[in-house]
């Protein structure tokens, strides 16, 4: 009974299952591996990619992201540790929740310091092992070792993938890819369980229990990386037509087992998605509707479709960033409407006799949707890294169509062209990936392949002034503000040009059209309160530093630090005009942020007195010499009070005591021999 029970479970297992043709290929590593013809294909893969990226070994960092994700981040610089790791798990910070990339940063960090190399490298490493990967995944589904090399080939060196390679900031798109086909390898291996003859149903139940563990962890791994991987169910389901061959005909009966078998992974991607929706949002990265209307971003996705599409074929003109272009441009959407439509339809209509078709470009249809712009975040209209894993499904799709349509030709012929075209690829590969050595070289190069593109130009504006090269910077800002006039911080950096330079007045023009764009940029209002206060308008400066702290009821270390800055500063100039309770106020405002400042006591108490509040004035002198009992200045300036009080004796006591503190301290000298000659 036992038996023929067993028998019925494999029956059944194998009818829902399907079953792989022998021609399609093993899954099994070891032959694989024994295959001298696919271990010099993953050869020629790895040395590819060195040979392009080897060079980013040597390359800076990018001053967009890279600064946030490493070198200026706290915590990463610092590595591993019990909180960093708790950071990791718990912080929005890049308007992402993707903790596995922040632990390889960590771990880059511990193991080979803050230095732009190391991680450089692990980025090649990660885009080499994910080259390999492909090909081994095509290989074993498909049986076609050349189709699947050159796929394989053409994910490695396509010149747009670049960015995700050469770009520090985008570790996750490699991390996240290597858990995809991770995950897409252990489905195969689970599918291919249940497809064995040769072992009993309960041998082969056990073996795919396994399998799926393995594939449900990955796709977590990989979420953690990177949200990306939410597409990555749907692309299941469509190797399930094809090449695994589990769904012959599309209707409910047949593919409800194939979705069912998947919810875990569909429920996955639907937490993944509210996360990364949460942590956008709480970044600030999400574009509003009211700034980008639904209308706009429709348009612009039905192009970018298109615009993606033509640079799988035409990889030129490559930039980090593309804006967003406002201006309807109606022949281009009909011409991107049009071929999205004729491509999708033909692989609709040819679906029984060109499978691979429609799989590849419905592949590509779908996993751009989560970067799309339907949920714009930022205002680029497109960007090289989306096409990591886009560009996998049109590679098939056109491999494969090709090795069809041309296989009449001589096979040295399309071998030879197929050569060719990889050669072709990898060289603008390396050409791009030499433009991302530094900021300024990859700048310059966007400026040059975009229109319009404020964001780059106010990026290299202020690389610029970070080098003190202010005419350069000046140059580049003007551009900016002319092409993204509500872009406020092209105006802030007019104005710390104009600050560097000594010309205050044009300073605070520009930080006031700064804070008319971001009112609530509370960095503005203190660098308008600096140009303020040296052109001698305290009173517009000290409205500024008000402005800035009623912004927020507990302002974060930094900002409470630029405060102080401030305050401090106001009650020194208001000191110099003998205003001096104005003087003591600001004062006593920086006291309370920093208590523990003698320096700013001993004023707040000298401006008191001089404000006419002598006892008080001299409690706050006499705390700080408490406080800070070495300090010579704090028993010269309690000796200078009491002696204006006529008090000589015990202010001759007060000089003395700075002078066995200081033997030198002049001030202290003149003033004990101007008490001395009183008497």
């Amino acid at each position: 009974m036992a038996k023929k029970k067993r028998s019925k479970q494999a029956a059944h297992t194998a009818e829902v299952l399907g079953k792989i043709k022998p021609e399609e290929g093993s899954f099994g590593l070891r032959d694989f591996f024994s295959d001298r013809v696919n271990v010099y294909i993953m050869l020629a893969l790895a040395a590819g990619c060195f040979l392009i990226y080897g060079q980013t070994y040597g390359f800076n960092f990018i001053s967009i992201d890279d600064s946030g994700y490493v070198y200026e981040n706290a915590v990463v610089t610092r590595g591993l540790s019990w909180d960093a790791i708790k950071w990791a798990f718990t912080t929005y910070s890049q308007a992402n929740w993707h903790p596995l990339t922040w632990l390889s940063y960590l771990t880059d960090t511990t193991f080979f310091g803050p230095k732009p190399g190391a991680y450089h490298l692990v980025n090649v490493l990660f885009h080499t092992a994910n080259s390999i990967l492909l090909f081994i995944i095509l290989k074993a589904l498909t049986g076609s070792t050349k189709r699947s090399a050159i796929v394989a080939a053409l994910f490695a060196f396509h010149p747009t993938h670049v960015e995700s390679v050469a770009w520090i900031a985008e570790r996750k798109d490699v991390l996240s890819t290597l858990f995809w086909f991770l995950t897409t390898y252990f489905y195969i291996k689970y599918v291919r369980a249940g497809n064995d003859e040769t072992q009993d149903s309960e041998g082969a139940l056990k073996q795919r229990r396994i399998f799926y563990i393995q594939m449900v962890a990955a796709m977590v791994l990989g979420l953690l990386a990177k949200p990306m991987l939410v597409t990555l169910p749907f692309t299941l389901l469509l190797l399930d037509y094809w090449p695994l061959g589990r769904l012959e005909k599309f209707s409910v009966t047949n593919i409800w087992p194939l979705i069912k078998e998947k919810i875990p992974l569909f429920l996955l991607s639907a937490a993944s998605s509210v996360i990364t929706v949460i942590a956008q949002k709480a970044g600030g990265a999400v574009v509003p509707l009211e700034q980008l209307p639904f209308y706009a971003r429709l348009v612009n996705s039905v192009i970018a479709y298109a615009k993606y599409a033509g640079m799988m074929f035409y990889p030129a003109n490559l930039g980090v960033i593309y804006p967003f272009e406002r201006e309807l441009s109606v022949p281009m959407l009909a011409v991107s409407i049009l071929v999205i439509a004729l491509v999708s339809i033909y692989s609709i209509l040819e679906i029984k006799r060109k499978k691979y078709l429609f799989v590849g470009w419905f592949w590509f249809i779908g996993t751009l949707v989560p970067v799309i712009g339907l949920v714009q975040v930022g205002l680029q209209s497109l960007a090289d890294r989306y096409t990591y894993i886009p560009f996998i499904g049109l590679s098939i799709a056109v491999v494969w169509l090709a090795a069809e349509l041309l296989k009449s030709l001589d096979k040295r012929i399309l071998a030879a062209a197929a050569c060719a075209v990889i050669i072709l690829f990898g060289w603008l590969a390396f050409k791009q990936a030499a433009r991302w050595k530094d900021s300024e070289s990859l700048y310059l190069h966007t400026i040059a392949v975009t229109k319009n593109n404020g964001f780059i130009e106010q990026n290299l504006c202020l690389h610029y002034t970070n080098q003190n090269r202010l005419e350069e910077a000046e140059v580049q800002c003007k551009n900016a503000a002319e092409h993204n006039p509500t872009y406020y911080s092209s105006y802030k950096l007019l104005g710390v040009i104009n600050f560097k330079r000594g010309n205050f007045t044009e300073a605070a023009m520009q930080f006031m059209q700064a804070i008319q764009l971001k009112p609530d940029d509370s960095g503005t209002f203190s660098d308008l309160a600096k140009a303020l206060l040296l052109q001698g308008k305290l009173d517009e400066a000290a409205q500024m530093t008000e402005a800035m702290a009623s912004a927020s009821s507990d302002p974060p270390p930094i900002m409470k630090e630029i405060l102080y800055q401030n305050y401090d500063s106001l009650g020194l100039s208001y000191s110099s005009k003998s205003e001096f309770e104005k003087a003591a106020l600001y004062f006593g405002k920086a006291l309370e942020i920093k208590e523990d400042n003698t320096d700013v006591r001993s004023n707040l108490g000298f401006m008191l007195y001089r404000a006419g509040k002598k006892d008080e004035g001299i409690a706050q002198i006499e705390e700080s010499i408490k406080r800070d009992p070495a300090k010579p200045e704090l028993y010269n300036m309690l000796g200078t009070v009491l002696a204006d009080q006529g008090k000589k004796d015990e202010a001759v006591k007060q000089f003395e005591k700075a002078l066995e503190l200081k033997p030198d301290y002049a001030p202290a000298k003149n003033n004990l021999v101007k008490v001395q000659g009183r008497k």
